[in-house]
């Protein structure tokens, strides 16, 4: 494993709040490009969240802690593991992880990184669960005046509106397109 010289997301974030347009930008690009490659090689992450975000020393963005990844063909079903509160609804509320799941948390993880505000206060699961059926994002323009355009499509594009799934009853985040190219990079 390569040693990485550089600080976690999270932490940067808490420091300094969020970062600059332009350089939230250039990490998009490199987290999109990161987890495009993992998708091409069949792999979920199930896990993405700005503590797994390493920002190095030269800044560039790396996606780490695949300690909870699995192969996509191994079937939806895993059991809920990953960190709730970066969550997508479905897997948060069956176990199932899928490429569209990974890209909802990369959403959460943009909305952070551009509003320097998490989306969801951790919880109990069922207050997760509820937050996610009852509330949308807000757009990161509406917190802060210079984010770009493109950022705001990203976050709302790979965190589309929940919706019911009819015979369940249950959430389900959607994405038409299942890569993360296709939110805007």
């Amino acid at each position: 494993m390569e040693y990485i010289d550089g600080e976690d997301l999270k932490s940067l974030l808490k420091r300094i709040g969020r970062l600059p347009s332009d350089k939230g930008i250039q990490s998009t690009q490199q987290l999109c490009a990161g987890l495009t490659a993992a998708h091409d090689r069949g792999i979920l992450h199930r896990d993405l969240k700005p503590a797994n975000i390493m920002i190095d020393g030269r800044g560039q963005a790396r996606i780490t802690d695949f300690g909870l990844a699995k192969l996509a063909d191994d079937g939806m079903q895993g059991g809920i593991a990953g960190t709730p509160a970066c969550m997508a609804p479905e897997q948060l509320s069956r176990g199932e992880a899928t490429i569209q799941s990974d890209l909802y948390s990369l959403g959460l993880i943009l909305y952070e990184l551009f509003t320097g505000k998490a989306v969801r206060k951790t919880g109990s699961i069922r207050e997760l669960m509820r937050t996610q059926l009852e509330s949308s994002l807000s757009r990161p323009s509406i917190l802060v005046d210079d984010t770009a355009k493109t950022a705001c499509l990203i976050v709302s594009t790979s965190t589309n509106k929940l919706k019911l799934l009819p015979h369940e009853g249950q959430a389900t985040s959607e994405n038409s397109d299942c890569s993360a190219s296709s939110i805007g990079f």
